[in-house]
């Protein structure tokens, strides 16, 4: 079965639907992301690598929070215009109500007031309280929408996550009325079981860990170099949409006789990356030596080659990583000087044998 998104809203208004994000508004969400439309936003220069883990976040989001922003498109069409609704990533407290112009051919025709109403009572039916929005002082459109909803901005900017903006309050006012079931969950994910591992997609409870892993020393290979707490929710909302953008992901490895997680392993292609990869991950020191990772490999690696058809799979390494270059061999894989490997940073690109080479 394909991973899935459940209990999703959808809503109607005079012109327009709304719905959760797909995978297939990929494509209008890259090209607003890497435009200037996006620029209050976006990093100071964006790439493409980059408004993928923002579309997997997004899409993350949904299975991690339980709601989202909902794209909004003209009825009759499937097409994504843009985005509003709430949005709560780490750092954001209370969550935002949001909204994103994708198409800029839609500027003007009053859609994005018209979808944000819709949203904002969603939002108060989910109870989120105070309804707030963050925008730029310079960002002088939404602004003007904000006031357009009732919305008063606070006397000065505040700065959150390395951005200043300033504070919209929204009025109260009638909420969206809710399924009993009104909470998203990411459903179809795969199971794989070992002889003392399970593999399974990410938890919001798994973060934690994940974080802690993320500051730590063991994490220097695979960590960018500005990473904090918001930075790891990104990547751990990124790595749960993959699942949604691609139908696979990384898995969380936990321990059966615990139930502990102790790290990630599995089939990972991001937008840009040159070949599907299998990666890993093993979360604290006191977890080594055991042979976790190298059985949680063999096992994904397994999954990925007999589910997806895949006829390599390269596994792509710092090479100051001894540990992972010596687990590499182990699995088999042989170092392929030839390959590409994404990004601008030192890199060893280690190719696993065939499926049918696997003993």
């Amino acid at each position: 079965m394909t991973p899935a998104l459940v209990n999703t809203p959808v809503f109607e208004t005079d012109r327009l639907n709304l719905r959760a994000a797909r995978a297939a508004d990929w494509p209008v969400f890259a090209d607003f992301f890497l435009s200037d439309r996006a620029a209050f936003v976006t990093p100071p220069q964006p790439t493409r690598a980059v408004a993928w883990r923002s579309f997997g976040h997004h899409l993350g989001h949904w299975a991690l929070r339980g709601y989202g922003p909902l794209v909004f498109c003209v009825k009759g069409s499937d097409r994504a215009l843009g985005a509003t609704g709430p949005w709560g990533p780490e750092g954001y407290d209370p969550p935002d109500m949001a909204w994103w112009l994708w198409d800029g051919a839609a500027e003007g025709k009053g859609y994005v007031r018209e979808a944000a109403e819709a949203a904002r009572a969603y939002a108060r039916a989910l109870g989120i309280s105070p309804l707030i929005s963050r925008i730029d002082d310079d960002n002088t459109r939404s602004a003007a929408l904000a006031q357009r909803l009732g919305a008063v901005p606070d006397a000065a900017p505040v700065t959150e996550m390395g951005f200043t903006f300033r504070i919209w309050r929204h009025p109260a006012g009638p909420a969206a009325p809710l399924p009993a079931t009104a909470r998203a969950a990411l459903v179809n994910t795969p199971v794989i079981e070992t002889e003392r591992l399970i593999l399974r997609a990410a938890r919001l409870a798994d973060f934690e860990p994940f974080l802690a892993f993320g500051l730590s020393d063991r994490a220097r290979f695979v960590r960018p170099a500005d990473y904090d707490r918001e930075t790891a929710w990104r990547g751990f909302g990124h790595m749960v949409g993959h699942w949604l953008l691609r139908g696979f992901s990384q898995f969380v490895v936990e321990e059966r006789a615990t139930g502990r997680a102790i790290g990630t392993v599995g089939p990972w292609y991001p937008d840009g990356w040159p070949e599907p990869e299998i990666g890993w991950t093993i979360w604290a020191d006191d977890l080594e030596g055991r042979g976790y990772a190298a059985e949680a490999a063999q096992a994904a690696r397994r999954f990925a080659y007999d589910t997806f058809g895949w006829r390599t799979a390269v596994s792509y390494i710092h090479p100051d990583n001894a540990r992972s270059i010596a687990l590499a061999r182990r699995l088999g894989a042989v170092e392929d000087s030839a390959a590409a490997h994404p990004g601008t940073e030192p890199c060893l690109v280690f190719r696993h044998p065939r499926p049918e080479d696997l003993q």
